[in-house]
């Protein structure tokens, strides 16, 4: 009575506010990746994976400039 939706209404309000914010939430995720990784912390995780030896991570260092 009276033309009131009650609480239902406002269970479809708060389930469109959710989706409306994990949609926003994974966008901005995916347009800037999270965090981008540095060179200098790229070349620390090879060296410390075993992908390339200490002259490798020597020289790469010298030619970043660090």
């Amino acid at each position: 009575m009276g033309g009131s939706w009650g609480f239902g209404m406002g269970l479809g309000l708060i389930f469109w506010v959710i989706v409306i914010l994990a949609i926003y939430y994974f966008l901005s995720e995916s347009e800037n990746g999270g965090h981008e990784e540095t060179a200098m912390e790229i070349l620390k995780k090879r060296f410390a994976r075993g992908e390339i030896n200490k002259e490798e991570y020597e020289d790469m260092e010298k030619k970043l400039g660090i």
